[in-house]
């Protein structure tokens, strides 16, 4: 039900806990036609990946008892690596697998996701019921995400993604042992990716939706903001002298200045990547040609060149900063990626894709969840008016005699 509601392509199925025949079964229920199949261990483990060979391409790179390593196309999206990790509940066996996986993500620079049951925590905020945390293992964790240089995805819905069992007459046990977590290059790829986490049906496990683009088309354009990397520009100053006229009164001014700068930014200033690119072609060129002899005029282009590249790189690691809303920087350093990846991941952060409303019913629909918002906001801030009706008596109305 779940893969046919949500037009999923490729389904990973962890602790199957029996024998890939089956599999053939459920692919056939599904709708699926390709399968890789790691055998649970008597009623151990095991690990199916399914998919749509008409919408997915996958190829496996490596698979072992804890993992299956491959590589996955989706429809038009890029190519990116995935491991779907089942981690042994013993600890020994675990780490195990842990070093596997960390040499997978020394030995490629391409964006890489690991998605499965870890059957490990970060931190006791990650488990509710039985016995205390152990702080020593959740670090130890935590240190092994780090060294494979991952964030986790941030999931929408429950927090807990296992039930576990109730032992003498303690509470039940509750953790987040489910989790996506990517590398730089695959948050940067895709910037709109989501994790919901689903109800759990007929398992102790929560399945994990991972959507890789989001579906929010329906919202307006975003707010005008002043983007300090402007200010570096050598027109600027011109444009604030001839449009900007401090006699005027302040909103009047800006309602007429931002249409302006808008065109400005558009005509003048442009789209720093494709800036950035067109330079870095241009560089390319003329050092191509100074390859057949010394001419003062290339070497005299290419110094501008290479000053209005820099001038740009400058530019664009400011206007990422000031995305990122980070509170330091480096001087002399590019950090451009790491404010964008600081961005995007606020951005995820920030979406909305779905709320609850009165009837207790989840809204999903970007343009019912606008008219949610702005209906509750009306009601909120507009105020009550009673009526009240009126009472006609002796004392009201006096007999005239």
């Amino acid at each position: 039900m779940t893969v046919e509601k949500n037009n999923i392509c490729l389904d990973a199925l962890m602790e199957a806990r029996t024998n890939g025949s089956t599999c053939c079964k459920l692919m056939r229920k599904i709708n699926f036609d390709k399968s890789i199949v790691e055998e649970a261990t008597g009623f151990s483990g095991g690990i199916w990946i399914m998919w749509d060979s008409r919408r997915a391409k996958v190829e496996v790179i490596s698979q072992a008892t804890q993992y299956i390593h491959m590589r996955v196309e989706i429809e038009n999206i890029n190519r990116f690596l995935c491991t779907a990790i089942y981690a042994s509940p013993h600890e020994v066996t675990r780490h195990e697998m842990w070093e596997e996986v960390k040499l997978i993500s020394q030995t490629s620079n391409e964006p890489w996701i690991m998605a499965g049951d870890f059957n490990d925590i970060r931190c006791s905020d990650e488990k509710r019921g039985d016995s205390p945390t152990d702080i020593a293992k959740c670090l130890r964790f935590q240190y092994f995400l780090d060294s494979c240089q991952v964030e986790e995805v941030t999931g929408m819905g429950a927090k807990f993604t296992w039930q576990g069992p109730k032992w003498n007459h303690l509470d039940r046990v509750f953790k987040k042992l489910d989790r996506v977590c990517a590398n730089m290059s695959w948050r940067l790829n895709f910037d709109e990716a989501t994790v919901r986490v689903m109800p759990r049906i007929l398992s102790d496990h929560s399945p994990l939706l991972l959507t890789m683009k989001s579906n929010m088309q329906g919202w307006s354009e975003r707010p005008f903001r002043f983007m300090a990397a402007w200010m570096e520009h050598p027109d600027f100053e011109r444009l604030m002298e001839d449009k900007w006229h401090s006699d005027m009164e302040i909103n009047g001014m800006l309602s007429n200045f931002i249409p302006q700068l808008k065109r400005w930014n558009r005509d003048v200033y442009g789209n720093i990547n494709n800036r950035k690119r067109n330079l870095v072609n241009r560089i390319v060129e003329v050092q191509r040609h100074r390859e057949n002899g010394e001419d003062p005029g290339l070497q005299q282009l290419e110094d501008l060149l290479q000053n209005d590249l820099n001038i740009t790189l400058e530019q664009e690691e400011l206007m990422w900063f000031q995305k990122s809303r980070h509170d330091w920087i480096a001087d002399g350093d590019k950090n451009t990626r790491f404010y964008h990846l600081k961005t995007v991941m606020r951005r995820c952060s920030n979406i909305v894709t779905r709320l609850r409303n009165n009837l207790n019913e989840w809204i999903e629909d970007p343009c019912e969840l606008k008219n949610h918002v702005c209906n509750f906001y009306k009601d909120l801030f507009t105020e009550e008016v009673p009526i009240r009706r009126w009472i006609i008596s002796d004392t009201l109305w006096p007999t005239l005699e």
